[in-house]
């Protein structure tokens, strides 16, 4: 937030550097993490590969979804909506990788649902602030709906 307020007129200009430096950072953790089990995902049948991907991707909804519907249910006001929403999607899922791993040192498949799941949950939490920001506006407050997504992002690229 101090970081925000310091460089708040120069932000349009560093935001590009930011962004890439975050996508870079995220392929990383997710290249270095699953990077063992990639010889194992070859003898896999596409149709085995779909399934699991289609099955991450619809827990990955459901978490957004649930997330917005509590925040509605529970008649939160709009911030709070965001942040339950933001809360219930992201997921630290370094965290995943680290344990299944610990857990299942012989089978490193055990990390190919949680980095999947990293990648999709970037991808729909962009697709939920483009959302809330049609839905709520843009301004101050949709600036920091982004801040809190860019931050929950930030963490679990950190974690992973």
């Amino acid at each position: 937030v101090s970081l925000n307020h310091a460089i708040r007129r120069h932000l349009p200009r560093v935001r590009p550097y930011f962004a890439f430096m975050g996508n870079v950072g995220l392929f990383m953790a997710v290249f270095l993490n699953v990077g063992t089990a990639s010889p194992l995902l070859r003898p896999l049948s596409l149709q085995k590969i779909a399934y699991a991907v289609l099955i991450i991707l619809s827990v990955n909804v459901a978490n957004f979804l649930l997330g917005n519907l509590m925040g509605r249910l529970a008649g939160l006001t709009r911030d709070h909506q965001v942040t339950c929403e933001f809360s219930s999607g992201m997921r630290s899922n370094g965290t995943a990788l680290v344990v299944g791993l610990a857990s299942f040192p012989g089978s490193p498949l055990v990390t190919v649902p949680a980095a999947i799941y990293i990648i999709f949950q970037h991808l729909l939490a962009g697709i939920v602030k483009a959302r809330l920001t049609a839905r709520f506006g843009e301004g101050e407050d949709a600036d920091a709906v982004a801040a809190g997504a860019a931050t929950a992002a930030a963490t679990t690229a950190r974690a992973a």
